[in-house]
């Protein structure tokens, strides 16, 4: 990269188990919450561990049924982010070119739910 190239952070956003949004985040972060909780989004009777840090936003605040049945539940994760990133940004406000503007999202293992579901399918219905 020369001299020229700059990149700059201009918003952020996050959807974590300890925030929503950067002020909760931060906030949680500096006061030291812990995420872990209960696991709800799917029973655990049959498992040892009954534990985990998830995120308890609620996707029908930002998408309709149909937009979800499209989605892994880590790409709503990414596109909520990713908004409050540009909106947090301000460049909707400006003249900056589209083509100069990027979004990075970071995932520990995203898009496993989609295999999954997937792959059920496939063992239901095997066509090969």
């Amino acid at each position: 990269m020369s001299s020229n190239n700059r990149v700059v952070i201009t918003g952020m956003g996050v959807v974590s188990p300890i925030g929503n949004n950067l002020n909760e985040f931060w906030k949680n972060l500096k006061n030291g919450v812990n995420g872990v909780d209960d696991i709800t989004l799917f029973d655990t009777e049959k498992f040892d561990v009954k534990i985990a840090a998830q995120s308890s936003i609620d996707l029908n605040d930002f998408f309709d049924r149909k937009e979800l049945n499209k989605l892994d539940r880590f790409s709503s994760f990414a596109l909520i982010a990713a908004d409050q990133a540009i909106h947090q940004s301000k460049l909707l406000n400006s003249n900056f070119s589209n083509e100069r503007v990027g979004v990075i999202v970071g995932s520990g293992i995203g898009g496993i739910s989609t295999f999954e579901t997937q792959h059920k399918k496939l063992l239901k219905n095997p066509r090969f």
